[in-house]
């Protein structure tokens, strides 16, 4: 099970050095590397614990908690996410567009590495009557 974490928890530390390393650069371009490492930070533990959500739900053979798991795994990471977007919208001044742009595709990134690797967890069954179940 915690082999299934290690590609978001690699793909945090490769997006957290590079913003640190290539800072100068980033901040000569126009985007603000803090938004990326502090944004990279709240996605990542939202990923986190939308993940756990996922696996204790993939552990159940009832498809109504498999349901309720996944939605609410979504639904976590949606409202976190938007929490921390709100927040910085109307705390920071200038707004970085950039930088937040930035984070909205990393968290497709997320998003889609965290899925993947959750559904490769869990294996379908067959069951006697040749029904398959997940």
């Amino acid at each position: 099970m915690k082999k299934a974490y290690r590609p978001v928890l690699i793909l945090f530390v490769i997006v957290n050095a590079l913003a640190i390393a290539l800072g100068k650069k980033l901040q000569a371009n126009g985007i603000d590397n803090e938004v990326i490492i502090w944004g990279n930070l709240v996605i990542f533990i939202a990923t986190m614990a939308s993940a756990w959500l996922y696996m204790r739900a993939t552990q159940t053979k009832n498809a109504q908690a498999i349901m309720r798991g996944v939605y609410g795994g979504f639904m976590l990471k949606f409202f976190v996410l938007l929490a921390a977007a709100l927040f910085y919208i109307v705390v920071a001044k200038p707004i970085n567009k950039p930088a937040l742009f930035f984070c909205m595709g990393l968290y497709l990134v997320y998003h889609f590495l965290s899925t993947t690797t959750v559904l490769k967890q869990k294996k379908p069954t067959v069951d006697g009557e040749g029904k398959t179940s997940v």
